[in-house]
């Protein structure tokens, strides 16, 4: 049986449950699960799947558990399930995809050099801009050093040009 089989088969059944399986001396997670994993690791994401070392795994099981979360471990044919009692996989799912979706929008900035492009991605993520502060005319070439902190639940980028002027968008 194919992983993303046994995946499947244990998250029908479990849906509001990260699923891990164990595949030779690493671990494997998919689809939504992947994530969460990711929030935790910062592992990329490929193909909706996400792959980590057994040495990591306490690691992510602590994590877990910290935030009361149900996973379940399927290893040599048998899986055994942890489960809380007010289980927050739902609530991690939406934190963590949210935060992929900012680290993804931010690095295909890093990517960028250019005002233009910028607001291209923040179409292409449909991200709501609550606040744009922009301190430089909208000129094409900028070059530019991205970087963030999140402030109550927003994105700050703040964009340095070569003539030290800034760009700040609140996300």
């Amino acid at each position: 049986m194919k992983l993303i089989d046994i995946h499947s088969s244990l998250k029908r059944e479990n849906v509001d449950t990260v699923v891990i399986i164990k595949f030779g001396n690493f671990y494997r997670v998919f689809n939504d699960d992947t994530y969460i994993i990711w929030y935790f690791t910062k592992y990329k994401i490929h193909n909706n799947r996400l792959g980590f070392p057994k040495e990591v795994l306490d690691k992510i099981k602590k994590n877990l558990e910290s935030i009361s979360t149900n996973y379940i471990i399927y290893e040599n044919n048998n899986f055994k399930k942890y489960e809380f009692n007010h289980n927050q996989y739902n609530i991690v799912l939406n934190v963590s995809k949210r935060e992929y979706k900012k680290e993804e929008m931010l690095n295909k900035l890093k990517r960028y050099d250019c005002l233009k492009e910028i607001e291209k991605i923040l179409k292409e993520y449909k991200l709501e801009l609550n606040n744009k502060t922009i301190i430089l005319n909208k000129k094409q070439g900028l070059n530019f050093l991205g970087y963030r902190f999140i402030i109550k639940n927003k994105l700050k980028i703040k964009i340095i040009t070569k003539n030290k002027k800034e760009i700040k968008i609140f996300i």
